[in-house]
């Protein structure tokens, strides 16, 4: 999984609504690692929710609360380290190593600043894929029927679609994009 902020501006510093510098890089791709659940009593639902992410260059981490060295994280590093010590050995980490490239960041603060997230499927060897590539537009669109005589039902054949025989029972994964390549929806 991956996550970017989107700005208008060139690559730059992303500053947070009181214009507070905040480490991180706008137009820039980070990796999201872990989803860790840090016990709190005094949190609405008596934990903190925290991701961590990966600034693929090692370097320009967040500097806000439970990133490295702050309050946040060193109040709770016993906790914090009590969850990094359930994952696997190959993916535990240090939450205080600011040389990494990876740092904490409360769910709240990653949904306020970043914009994008990105996710990918690996799909076993033994799949294939067929991409086809269409868009619905004015001319070649009819909607959604309403019912069975209305004047958008008429032209509903004319929307795009595409048929499948399968042969024998069958996974399959569709994925929706937009023109734009934004992600819509899957099934």
């Amino acid at each position: 999984m991956g996550c970017s902020i989107d700005s208008n501006e060139v690559e730059g510093e992303v500053r947070n609504e009181d214009g507070d510098p905040t480490g991180l890089i706008s137009r820039h791709a980070y990796a999201v690692l872990d989803i860790l659940y840090v016990k709190n009593p005094k949190a609405t639902k008596k934990r903190n929710r925290l991701i961590r992410v990966r600034n693929p260059w090692g370097e320009k981490e967040w500097i806000g609360p439970w990133s490295d060295g702050s309050t946040e994280l060193t109040s709770n590093l016993d906790k914090v380290m009590t969850e990094v010590n359930k994952l696997g050995a190959d993916e535990k980490f240090n939450p205080n190593d600011s040389n990494d490239g990876t740092f904490l960041m409360c769910y709240s603060d990653w949904r306020s600043l970043y914009n994008n997230l990105f996710t990918c499927v690996d799909f076993p060897d033994n799949w294939s894929g067929v991409r086809f590539k269409s868009k619905w537009t004015i001319q070649n669109s009819g909607g959604v029927p309403n019912g069975p005589s209305t004047k958008q039902s008429k032209k509903w054949a004319k929307n795009p679609q595409f048929y499948l025989d399968v042969g024998s029972p069958t996974e399959i994964f569709i994925s929706l994009t937009q023109c734009d390549g934004r992600f819509i929806h899957e099934i």
